[in-house]
């Protein structure tokens, strides 16, 4: 996956500070994956797979951070 969704998501994940500090290309590969599933143990996400930028996933990323 690679596009303006993912370079969103992974801007957000920039912001926790934690889970991922690999820059916003745009595209989802696996350090990405791994961000995500980090990031979804922490907060205790299980209704989206393990790794997928799901809508739960993206709900609660997108509550706690500004999309800058």
């Amino acid at each position: 996956m690679r596009g303006a969704d993912v370079a969103d998501m992974q801007r957000r994940l920039e912001q926790t500070g934690i889970w991922y500090e690999a820059g916003a290309d745009g595209y989802f590969g696996a350090a990405e994956r791994r961000a995500v599933a980090d990031y979804q143990r922490v907060r205790s996400i299980t209704t989206d797979p393990a790794g997928v930028y799901g809508p739960r996933t993206r709900s609660t990323l997108e509550a706690e951070t500004d999309g800058r």
